[in-house]
């Protein structure tokens, strides 16, 4: 009999052996995903390795497996691996984040097709335009389309209803079927590839530094600093090209899902449909199928936000990370909590690939790396064609005419917004931050309304209406009196992305303005709908969060303007200032694209800070020095190495004692082993110190090497019991991007 070495998806950093019966034995193997008696249930594991030996004890049988063959390729198996001991978790819980869904496999699909010949079924729809639009139109739709549509694309292209469509089906006019989901290539396809165009000098010179890493079979990681409007992506397409021309595929990384959409039509443009999409908003069935369609090697180019990065690309030649400062990269609330920037470098060494990082705003330690000589530096010091970069105007809004309490536009940006609109041109603004209202404050007695679970005020949503909490969800309705003092004048504090649309729909009656965040970007679809909106020029004004200000290019928009840029330069976080840079930087990158030209305009209450200053003239070599004096003072990264230890529970006494013994166990070790070059931080209460009904304690454990860093971690989670309090929960996050 054989026995195998099995990963649960679990919080449990170890291996269970199993035996293998003789009528599986044909179907499980390393790689496999198996179903197995774990714990009284019956669980998903994955097996990781393989034994003949006997050990000294029986064990339980695997009982069925899930998929036809193995689901993880060795390449992946020895990257997980390698997660799982950089970043201190265990290993079943990569391997969650880099299989497929198993529910997905074997997943299928309902489509909808004509019953009958296509032209009778037009004149039904005829008949029904003033009756039924939506019904009409679903049945132009499968007019167009007799081989069928997905039942979900269907509902969603022409609005019909679940109701309506059954009566369609009942009326014999349509039929539905099953099929193995596909959803495997990028939504818009051409049957005429787009031709690439003549890169320019700064465009070949990079692509040569990429192309001849390729061409020597040797592996080359590049920091593309180019600034916005300077053709990286066109580089990405260049070297993908050449990837795959020599036989090898490519992964193509973005930080937001509300990119993909753009970013996978630009790529399908060019390469067809050897192009499969992968993000969170794909149905079970369309994952699955991506992920076959991939591990088959019918798509060989991956576009998708940081999940991409396992995609089972054969033969991968290229990773492409774009916007590769941006701080979605990192997963920082649940195991793995990866950085997917470093675990590509360790993906393009397990496949010997090249590996671009591409922004016009490189993180700090990326910039060092390529000034140390680790990464190879090409760049893109200008936009095509010549074109400038817009005009930025920083707007002290302590001096502002027009801003009152209730109003967040001054008026410098009004009048720039009035002769946008006049001109026909189109407007974005930016306001990171959801909402109608920050938060609800007495007037009276000055009670700010507060999550009852976590250390942060509600944010008013004009919508319900309703006080919503950000961190945990919770919602209420707006009470009619203070809580605190019963005073009735409640009222609004701060300025929301709802608020601002109201302004300006108060302000310019006439314009169209399309809000773009978080709350009206829930359904499926959603991203892309808005985008092309704006891009046909539905809207006048694009009005949204942070979502924005990365990688979107529309000809039309002559100004940016930024609400207010202080949002989150005051936040107890390492790395405000930075962040505040690269977000006005890339927003300020969205205009000026075209011959229209374009102008930024920045409402800012602190207009010289050197994060907000450096941002008029796109000076980021000076933000850059400035930032690493500031940093290299207080030892902070890319000075410095980090291991952030998290604790949360109910019981604040508990968790703190919790915190309090690993602290303790950490500086033993550190002094036993002579670690001067290691300093402890805490314990503790993390900066917001109540979320989701827990309490907050940290830890954070500072070094020059990384290495030392992880390994006195690790000594202390063997050690301490602070690691095992009933009740405690302890994460690791290694290279934090934040403290909070």
């Amino acid at each position: 009999m054989e026995y195998v070495e099995v990963a649960f998806p679990l919080a449990v950093d170890r291996l269970f052996t199993y035996a293998v019966p003789d009528n599986l034995r044909d179907r499980v193997g390393v790689g496999s995903a198996v179903l197995a008696p774990f714990r009284n249930r019956r669980r998903t594991g994955y097996v990781v390795a393989e034994t003949e030996t006997p050990p000294p004890k029986a064990l339980k049988e695997i009982e069925g497996t899930v998929g036809e063959g193995p689901i993880l390729d060795p390449e992946i198996l020895a990257l997980s691996r390698w997660i799982a001991d950089y970043y201190l978790c265990p290993w079943g819980e990569v391997l969650r984040a880099a299989a497929p869904k198993t529910s997905s496999l074997a997943k299928r699909e309902v489509w909808v097709k004509p019953a009958a010949d296509a032209p009778s079924l037009g004149a039904m729809a005829d008949q029904l335009v003033r009756r039924a639009p939506r019904q009409a139109r679903a049945l132009h739709l499968l007019c167009e389309r007799p081989e069928g549509m997905r039942q979900t694309e269907l509902r969603r292209a022409s609005g019909i209803a679940g109701s309506s469509l059954r009566r369609l089906i009942e009326s014999g006019a349509v039929t539905t079927f099953e099929r193995g989901a596909r959803g495997t290539a990028a939504e818009s396809r051409v049957s005429d590839l787009e031709e690439p165009p003549t890169p320019t000098s700064d465009q070949a010179a990079a692509l040569e530094i990429v192309v001849g890493a390729l061409r020597e079979g040797r592996r080359e990681t590049v920091l593309l600093h180019g600034v916005t409007g300077s053709g990286k992506t066109e580089v990405y397409l260049m070297a993908i090209a050449e990837s795959l021309a020599m036989g090898r595929g490519a992964i193509a990384l973005v930080p937001e899902i509300a990119l993909t959409p753009q970013t996978a039509s630009r790529f399908t443009r060019r390469f067809g449909s050897r192009v499969a999409v992968i993000h969170s908003r794909l149905s079970a069935g369309e994952r699955g199928a991506a992920w076959r369609s991939i591990a088959e090697g019918k798509c060989d180019v991956v576009v998708g936000p940081r999940s991409a990065v396992f995609a089972p690309v054969r033969h991968l030649g290229l990773v492409v990370i774009d916007e590769e400062h941006d701080a979605s990269y990192k997963q920082s609330d649940a195991n793995p909590r990866y950085h997917a920037r470093d675990v590509a470098l360790e993906r393009s060494r397990l496949s010997s690939a090249s590996l671009i990082l591409g922004s016009a705003t490189p993180s700090l330690e990326s910039y060092l790396s390529a000034q140390h000589g680790v990464y190879r530096l090409a760049t893109l010091p200008s936009r095509i064609g010549g074109r400038p970069l817009p005009r930025v105007e920083i707007v002290d809004m302590r001096n502002e005419r027009g801003v009152h309490a209730g109003t967040a536009i001054g008026a410098r940006l009004r009048d720039a917004i009035a002769d946008r609109l006049l001109k026909k041109e189109q407007a974005i603004m930016l306001l990171n931050r959801r909402g109608f209202s920050n938060y609800l404050q007495c007037r009276t007695c000055g009670h700010v309304i507060r999550c009852q679970r976590c250390s942060v005020s509600l944010t008013y949503h004009r919508t319900g209406p309703a006080l919503r909490c950000h961190y945990c969800g919770l919602s209420e309705r707006p009470p009619d009196e203070c809580p605190e003092c019963h005073g009735t004048f409640v009222g609004g504090r701060g300025t929301g992305t709802q608020a601002v649309e109201d302004e300006l729909g108060e302000l310019f009656p006439r314009a169209r303005v399309l809000r773009f965040d978080a709350d009206t970007t829930r359904r499926k679809g959603a991203h892309r709908d808005h985008l092309e909106r704006f891009g046909r020029g539905e809207a006048d004004i694009l009005l949204g969060t942070q979502m924005i200000a990365k990688g979107l290019d529309f000809p039309r928009v002559t100004l940016v303007g930024v609400v207010s840029a202080d949002t989150a330069l005051n936040l107890p976080d390492f790395r405000a200032a930075e962040r505040t840079f690269q977000l006005l930087a890339q927003v300020a990158g969205r205009t000026g694209r075209s011959e229209l030209g374009g102008e930024v305009i920045i409402q800012s209450y602190a207009p010289d800070h050197y994060a907000v200053d450096a941002v008029r003239g796109h000076r980021y070599a000076e933000f850059v020095q400035q930032e690493l004096r500031a940093r290299q003072e207080l030892d902070y990264p890319p000075f410095s190495r980090m291991a952030l230890l998290r604790f949360r529970a109910p019981d604040e006494e508990r968790v703190s004692k919790a915190c309090e013994a690993v602290a303790e166990t950490l500086a033993g070790i550190i002094g036993g082993q002579d670690r001067s070059d290691i300093s402890i931080l805490g314990p503790a209460p993390a900066p917001i110190a109540r979320l989701r009904g827990a309490h907050r304690w940290h830890i954070i454990v500072k070094g020059k090497d990384i290495d030392h860093v992880r390994s006195v971690v690790r000594e202390a989670r063997k050690r301490s019991d602070g690691f095992r309090v009933r009740g405690v929960r302890v994460a690791i996050d290694i290279d934090p991007i934040e403290v909070l």
